[in-house]
């Protein structure tokens, strides 16, 4: 089984790569954060949004707000007057501002 995990440069630079769980010698938590030891490296866990984002970004899955990141070829309807993006007649998800446009020209 392989797990997506986050490979850091640095604070601010990172990237998603695989682990397969055969190469993993213990896991750990350090700083809240589930970490995987390999003869490669540490790894650590997708935690944090930015991170979730570069993960799900391969599978559709776009940023539509601050919180929130959704797969709008899922969504059901795009409510512009109240920017919103339903998921069939009870999930939605609010939509920045700047993503409006976005949004607009993938549903015309």
């Amino acid at each position: 089984m392989r797990l997506p995990v986050v490979k850091r440069a640095n604070k601010t630079t990172f990237e998603i790569v695989y682990v397969d769980l055969a190469d993993v010698f213990y896991t750990f938590v350090e700083g809240g954060v589930l970490r995987y030891q390999t003869e490669a490296g540490v790894f650590a866990q997708i935690s944090t949004l930015d991170e979730q984002e570069r993960f799900l970004a391969e599978n559709g899955f776009e940023r539509i707000e601050r919180g929130f990141i959704a797969q709008p070829a899922k969504a059901t309807f795009y409510d512009d007057e109240l920017s919103v993006l339903h998921f069939g007649e009870v999930h939605q998800a609010p939509v920045a501002l700047s993503r409006k446009k976005v949004l607009k020209k993938r549903s015309a």
